[in-house]
């Protein structure tokens, strides 16, 4: 069973994902397969434990990322919580205002 804050503890250090962290990522992108920031948590948390699977899965996260430059951030970022998933949840925001506020939030968190 995945606990509620498995995502939250991931965003607010990027660098403690380990690998008990990555299998909850795991799980959760198995039960939300569009769920970007999982993605791209996942994705760093495989490049932490230098996983033979980074690879892989950095082309998934990118396929699933609206911008590849946050994706790049904040996978070679090493603290707290990176500056390119706050830059991403602004733009996110900025696009839901775009449109008209038609984003699912629960996508983003």
């Amino acid at each position: 069973m995945v606990r509620n804050n498995t995502i939250k503890n991931a965003l607010l250090n990027v660098s403690s994902i380990d690998e008990n962290m990555v299998t909850n990522l795991n799980q959760i992108i198995k039960k939300y397969p569009y769920f970007s920031s999982a993605h791209i948590l996942l994705s760093k948390g495989l490049k932490n434990i230098d996983s033979i699977r980074f690879n892989h899965k950095i082309k998934i996260a990118a396929a699933y990322s609206t911008n590849r430059k946050v994706l790049f951030n904040i996978i070679i970022s090493s603290i707290g919580v990176s500056l390119g998933l706050i830059t991403y949840f602004k733009l996110v925001s900025q696009e839901k205002r775009r449109i008209g506020g038609r984003i699912n939030a629960k996508v983003f968190l």
